[in-house]
């Protein structure tokens, strides 16, 4: 029985070496690491592999490299958020989404971004000046879907004009014959996609697309 005992204790005590080995060669793997910057940011190299998608403690603060192995910063991942030099902020540990009848918010604590861009895991979103999302929509020549995410094929907005008239363009698109939401305002544009000058208000057009809230 006592050798029993006895040789339990080993395989307990040799189990708990080999798990304490491990964590620290792992600890010790990121210390060792190497930070590299490209153009698209940091990166960070542990033996042979760059980290990514995946949370990291370096120097005993945490970040966050993308699936492309370049790190975060300035946004939320996951609710937390990441500082300009991408080290997550332990006061910021909340974010949320929130949603009321008027439209969706973003919220940390008693914070929540208002007339700004805010990225929040890996997109991007733009609050108004009531601090709700805007969606299908225009905004900073960026178009915004239904989620309310930037759709990065879609970056180019600009307002053209010539001898007929004005309208919005974005690559080789632009809107005709339908109503738009752009930087906050709601536009008309007829059947050859000319501004129309009275817009209206943009209540009881079919063919309109439209905010899930009106901004004031």
């Amino acid at each position: 029985m006592f050798k029993s005992l006895k040789a339990k204790s080993t395989v307990m005590l040799l189990v708990l070496v080999m798990t304490i080995s491990v964590f620290s060669f792992a600890v010790n793997a990121a210390s060792n690491g190497q930070w590299y910057q490209s153009e698209k940011g940091w990166s960070y190299k542990v033996n042979d592999s760059f980290i990514n998608g995946q949370w990291e403690e370096i120097g005993g603060k945490w970040y966050y490299f993308d699936a492309d192995g370049i790190m975060e910063s300035n946004c939320y991942r996951g609710g937390y958020w990441l500082t300009s030099n991408g080290a997550w902020d332990p006061a910021f540990s909340g974010g949320k989404w929130r949603k009321n009848d008027t439209g969706w918010w973003y919220q940390d604590g008693s914070w929540y971004p208002v007339s700004k861009w805010l990225r929040i895991d890996g997109k991007y979103y733009y609050f108004n000046e009531k601090g709700y999302m805007e969606s299908n929509c225009y905004r900073d020549g960026c178009w915004l879907t239904a989620s309310g995410a930037w759709d990065t094929n879609y970056r180019n907005g600009i307002w053209k004009s010539d001898s007929v008239g004005k309208w919005y363009q974005d690559g080789s698109w632009y809107p005709k014959n339908q109503g738009l939401w752009i930087d906050g305002d709601y536009y008309r544009f007829d059947s050859a996609g000319y501004l129309i000058t009275d817009n209206g208000s943009g209540e009881g057009d079919d063919d309109i697309i439209e905010l899930p809230f009106v901004p004031v």
